[in-house]
């Protein structure tokens, strides 16, 4: 792959969900660790949760939101005035308690992919600029980024707008307790966190152009790796860029929530998910320019191609 990128500095962007963590059972755990949360501290059934999840994504025009921006606001628009709190010691109380159990929670149940940091490692000692694209939202992706270790590793990760709204933290809005409890929201990262426009998702060749024109370099100076033909490895091959499709075989585990969302939701909601439970990916007429097993073939990949 080093053919034509000589003597230029080298660019790889990497579509980090699915590819370097497991965003697809990550967002499955996410929804039963909400549901916990409410059935032991709101006392709220699980059904009930899951109707209003399902019913908020049938209407939703974010295709990217992910589940527990869906669950402040079904919390906010539901439950707010039936969850209210006396006094500020029972909410600081409330907020410290949901804090320890959600950040411990997500340390188990996010996930890097095999082989995934010994190719970042590699990326790097062949001084490549690393950028990488993520469906988390701008204050996910530092929480979630620093939380697996991997922000070290990149130059600049490219997310979506962050459908969050923040508020005052003294608040006694349900809303704003349980963002001000489970997201640190001054958590810096090693690397830049760019918000992409909230016009623009995938598949888009506007993604790709305005990493062309942050970094300024050419098409041909950069490769492009993911799991995911059509959504990201299409407007990347029409600009020009070299691209590399890597099946990373993720199995999803937790089928039961995977059943339910897929049953009551359009497929462009959840089309990622669909591909990966089905365990294959969609073809196209347009190839990428080189097809992987997995991560691990990558680094003899691009020293010997």
């Amino acid at each position: 792959m080093r053919d034509g990128m000589q003597g230029s500095k080298r660019y790889i962007i990497i579509h980090i969900d699915n590819l370097v963590f497991d965003l697809a059972n990550y967002y499955l755990d996410l929804i039963d660790l909400v549901n916990e949360t409410l059935v032991s501290n709101f006392g709220i059934n699980k059904r009930e949760f899951t109707d209003l999840l399902i019913t908020h994504l049938k209407s939703s025009t974010k295709p990217t939101e992910d589940i527990i921006s869906i669950a402040y606001q079904i919390l906010q628009n539901s439950y707010n005035k039936k969850l209210e709190f006396p006094s500020t010691q029972s909410k600081n109380y409330f907020c410290n308690s949901i804090k320890v159990k959600f950040n411990n929670a997500k340390k188990s149940i996010l996930k890097l992919l095999p082989n995934s940091i010994q190719v970042l490692d590699f990326l790097k000692s062949e001084y490549f600029v690393i950028i990488g694209i993520t469906n988390l939202s701008s204050t996910l992706a530092r929480t979630d980024l620093k939380l697996l270790g991997i922000d070290k590793y990149f130059d600049t990760v490219y997310t979506y707008e962050d459908s969050i709204k923040f508020h005052k933290k003294n608040s006694t809005d349900l809303h704003n307790i349980w963002i001000n409890s489970t997201l640190n929201t001054t958590s810096s990262t090693s690397c830049d966190i760019v918000e992409l426009p909230s016009n623009i998702y995938k598949p888009s060749r506007r993604i790709v152009e305005k990493i062309l024109n942050d970094f300024d370099f050419k098409p041909l100076d950069a490769i492009m790796i993911s799991r995911n033909m059509e959504q990201d490895l299409l407007p990347a091959k029409l600009l020009g860029i070299k691209t590399v499709l890597i099946d990373t075989q993720i199995k999803i585990k937790n089928r039961s929530n995977l059943r339910i969302l897929l049953q009551n939701l359009g497929s462009k909601h959840l089309r990622t998910l669909l591909n990966l439970y089905n365990n294959k990916l969609i073809s196209h007429e347009v190839k990428p320019g080189l097809e992987l097993k997995s991560m691990q073939y990558l680094t003899y990949a691009l020293t010997n191609k």
